[in-house]
This record gives structure tokens, C-alpha cells and sequence, in this order.
């Protein structure tokens, strides 16, 4: 699993992270397959994650949060999370991923 893109999405009083990652599957050459998850911002395992979909290369669902600064993180366009759809009171954080910190295993 390799995580591409994330936010924290803030919707005063709740918080979520949106993820894009890709995962390869069994040792196949195949091409990996992009993901989209939404999960608790202290994710600790599955009981955590709200929302876990792969993503077709024609989604673009929208998220009013990740609009004003995660423009390359991918939604579904289904739909099924959580966080980003208000206009207003959603706000985006720039989060970056450190190889020494803690990641949710979804």
C-alpha cells in the first residue's frame, strides 16, 4: 500500500481524513488499484474507517473541504463518506505522512 494523497476534514465537531492509496494486489503484475478511504483522524484498525471503495479512473465526487487544498485527492462519485459536504464549516489541513508515524491499517 502506498498512501498517495490525504486531508484532515474538519466539520466542527467532527473530523475525518480522506486517503487516496494505492494498493497492489497478491504479486501479480497487474496495475495497482487507487482507493479512496475515510476513517477516524486516530484510526487505530477497521472499526475506525467509515468509508473504503476503490475508485474508477472517472470519479471526481465532490468534497467541499478537499476543494480548497487536497484538489488531487479523489472521490468516489457514489459517494458513502462522511465528510465534506457542507459548503460551509468544512475546512481542509494539509497533513503529511512521516515514515515514523502511526497509519491506520485499513
Amino acid at each position: 500500500m502506498e498512501v498517495k494523497e490525504m486531508s484532515l476534514v474538519i466539520e466542527c465537531p467532527r473530523e475525518y481524513v480522506h486517503y487516496n492509496f494505492l494498493v497492489k494486489r497478491g504479486f501479480s503484475d497487474g496495475e495497482p488499484t487507487m482507493f479512496f478511504a475515510e476513517v477516524k483522524p486516530n484510526c487505530k484498525g477497521e472499526g475506525d474507517v467509515y468509508h473504503c471503495t476503490p475508485l474508477e479512473e472517472t470519479d471526481s465526487g465532490h468534497c467541499f473541504a478537499c476543494n480548497h487544498g487536497a484538489k488531487d485527492l479523489m472521490h468516489p462519485n457514489a459517494g458513502g463518506y462522511l465528510g465534506g459536504h457542507k459548503e460551509k464549516g468544512s475546512f481542509h489541513m494539509e497533513l503529511v505522512l512521516d515514515s515514523d508515524d502511526d497509519v491506520c491499517y485499513l
